[in-house]
């Protein structure tokens, strides 16, 4: 299966986009509704143009079927320009969204490297955007270098291997068996980040900085529980080594995803 990589443009800058068209066309629909009644209104709806094999002499479907061929070939140069220009449904949702309390955001961890704001679509991964346009992609998460690789079912695996050593179901001492975890923990991580994270790792075992995944940081507060010795001890050079050691093994096991999101936070220096 071919993978299409979505292009990322480094120069991209954030400008505030107006909508004079969207609201323009908004208040005209709303206008010829009221008036006409909603049903006059199917020529708006491009996906009613299909309707017109069923009913070649019917002029409204004949509009529509024409606003179709119109959107497709706009699209070749816009992205998505009748749902972001002309659709009344999604006026509406871009005025919500706006307000929304579920927007997404950026957590207090973000790094600034902003490959967010190169992947988003809409533009609407810069900061100072008010997420109107944001139709939940999710592509902004998925290439985070902040959130990259987190496996749910891995860290499950951790909390797994933490309630087996508190019920005393594993006879391993203490030292490896908070070794082990931490190792699975540096595994989380994305591979060019390790090194540094590693610090937060340590801060975050000491309580000074909670980690930014909260999966994470719940592992974290059951290790200060059950290993307070293991972590008053805990070397960073030790595992430092240990990740030099096995860096390029790893990366050759990674799965075809992680390499398209490893390549998108390697690619150019941000």
């Amino acid at each position: 299966m071919v993978r299409f990589k979505p292009k990322l443009d480094y120069e991209r800058k954030y400008w505030k986009k107006k909508n004079y068209l969207r609201w323009g066309f908004f208040i005209a629909y709303a206008i010829f509704s009221v008036i006409f009644g909603l049903q006059t209104t199917l020529f708006m709806n491009p996906i009613n143009g299909f309707l017109v094999f069923w009913t070649p002499l019917n002029v409204i479907m004949f509009i529509a079927f024409t606003i179709f061929l119109l959107t497709i070939f706009i699209s070749i140069f816009i992205y998505r320009p009748y749902c972001r220009f002309f659709c009344p449904f999604c006026a509406l949702a871009f005025l919500f969204g706006k307000i929304s309390p579920l927007k997404i955001r950026r957590t207090p961890y973000c790094t600034e490297c902003g490959i967010c704001e190169k992947i988003c679509p809409t533009l609407e991964g810069f900061d100072i955007s008010e997420k109107g346009e944001c139709y939940y992609c999710y592509r902004c998460i998925d290439f985070c270098t902040n959130e990259m690789f987190i496996d749910t079912g891995k860290i499950a695996q951790i909390n797994r291997l933490l309630t087996t050593y508190s019920l005393d179901f594993d006879s391993t001492s203490k030292e490896k068996y908070f070794d082990k975890i931490v190792k699975s923990i540096i595994r989380l991580i994305i591979p060019y980040k390790r090194v540094r994270a590693l610090e937060q790792l340590n801060d975050a075992l000491n309580g000074k900085k909670d980690m930014s995944q909260d999966a994470i940081q719940n592992i974290i507060i059951r290790l200060r529980t059950m290993f307070p010795t293991e972590i008053k001890q805990f070397e960073i050079a030790k595992y430092n080594k240990w990740i030099e050691q096995n860096e390029s093994r790893w990366k050759e096991k990674l799965e075809p995803v992680h390499l398209d999101k490893l390549f998108y936070g390697l690619k150019k220096e941000t």
